[in-house]
């Protein structure tokens, strides 16, 4: 009998990248992001976030299922508190306000449905909305915090 084998394929991400400050352009209160890795064909995104002191991300809805892994601190939202060790799984229509008082840091995996290009969609106190597609994410993948600021500084300007 022949059998084929298809070959597993391994990436190693190391886990230098700066922190990218996103309060300007996503809404939030004292949080950063590192995205590690966008994979539009397989419609996911894995990226880090960090909770300051204080931090508030704004209410937002679910396009995207989500894991996220809480790796130190403890954070908040509508359904329950996380400390580290804890898991997060958010369902696609999921909507909520995450917080954290002492800060986090989580990593964390978005998955989209088949055909979705949107993952996250903001909701500011204005009445105002923002998603965050795998544009958002790609155009910040394995970016230094002095190349994210001259990309959001464009897309204030625009």
């Amino acid at each position: 009998m022949n059998v084929a084998t298809k070959p597993i394929v391994t990436e190693i991400i190391r886990d230098d990248l700066e922190w990218i400050p996103i309060d300007a352009v996503a809404g939030t209160r004292n949080m950063a992001i590192k995205v590690i890795k966008v994979d539009r064909k397989k419609a996911r995104v894995m990226f880090k976030v960090r909770f300051g002191p204080n931090s508030e991300a704004p209410r937002h809805y679910h396009f995207a299922e989500a894991c996220a892994i809480t790796l130190s601190g403890r954070w908040a939202y509508d359904e329950g508190e996380f400390a580290a060790g804890d898991v997060a799984y958010e369902g696609a229509g999921s909507d909520h306000t995450p917080t954290s008082e002492d800060g986090a840091e989580l990593f964390i995996v978005l998955l989209a449905p088949e055909g979705e290009h949107r993952l996250l969609r903001n909701h500011f106190d204005d009445g105002s909305t923002s998603d965050l597609d795998f544009d958002f994410f790609a155009m910040l993948e394995g970016k230094s915090a002095a190349e994210a600021e001259a990309i959001f500084g464009a897309l204030l300007e625009a």
